[in-house]
């Protein structure tokens, strides 16, 4: 990360600006929001603003050759999380703390498709998802057949069912503990 900073000689009240390889700056008509969670012990002695999932500063920095992050032992400076690494990174998070694993999912969807006997899509036909306190949730399904629950919580089992006047589906249970994809309906006569 190169910075300097920009004073009355510049024309400026003074600013830091950044910009090296790998920086990111907000645009003119907003501002960046590196997804940091509150000023707060997360390890150490210090408070440290830990980055949430999804920040764009995990793995978009250079450990520079440190082993720990600001935390102190136990607490790698290097944790890639297999995202997209910065131009000359190593996977280091960019700040003081480093990211040492993703959170898991607090919620996710369950996605799929309804066919005839015959292996066409089936449009336009309810698709109901009951949760495990019975709650429903119905959703049509696409003129390709497909349908999409999202934003369930994870770590339940839901059962799935459609409503057809021509033709009879099973019902079929689920958990969920993320995205689950190709889920795959075929009607009977």
């Amino acid at each position: 990360m190169v910075s300097r900073f920009v004073g009355p000689e510049d024309g400026n009240r003074g600013a830091l600006v950044f910009n090296g390889p790998g920086d990111q700056a907000g645009t003119a008509t907003g501002v960046l929001n590196p997804q940091l969670g509150p000023l707060q012990i997360n390890g150490g002695t210090t408070p440290t603003h830990l980055p949430q999932s999804g920040s764009r500063a995990i793995d978009a920095g250079n450990s520079s050759g440190l082993t720990n992050d600001q935390r102190g032992m136990g607490f790698l400076r290097v944790v890639d999380l297999l995202r997209a690494n910065a131009p000359g990174g190593n996977g280091t998070d960019i700040g003081a703390v480093e990211l040492q694993a993703e959170p898991p999912p607090t919620t996710a969807g369950i996605f799929g498709n309804l066919r005839r006997p015959s292996g066409t899509a089936l449009a336009n036909t309810r698709v109901y998802l009951v949760d495990q306190q019975g709650q429903m949730r119905t959703v049509t399904s696409s003129s390709f057949g497909e349908f999409s629950f999202t934003g369930l919580p994870v770590g339940q089992t839901y059962s799935i069912g459609v409503s057809s006047k021509r033709y009879r589906f099973g019902t079929m249970s689920l958990f969920l503990d993320a995205n689950i994809g190709g889920v795959n309906m075929v009607g009977l006569e």
